[in-house]
């Protein structure tokens, strides 16, 4: 498993992931380029170890919220 940069979006308990991706400034630039309205959730990119297109355990790291 390699730790990726994951764009989501969180809502009370839903959580959607918009894109996942190999670099932070990778994150960042797609964030930043599709940032949504805070009323439709938090916007924010984790890094994780990914497996199959989806975070695996327990080791995240929160890096940058794109509309708070």
């Amino acid at each position: 498993m390699k730790t990726k940069y994951i764009v989501a979006l969180m809502k009370g308990d839903s959580e959607r992931i918009m894109g996942i991706f190999e670099s932070l400034r990778e994150a960042d630039e797609f964030g930043d380029a599709y940032r949504v309205p805070h009323e439709l959730g938090l916007q924010y990119c984790f890094s994780a170890p990914v497996l199959r297109g989806k975070p695996v355990g327990d080791s995240i790291s929160i890096h940058t919220y794109y509309n708070v």
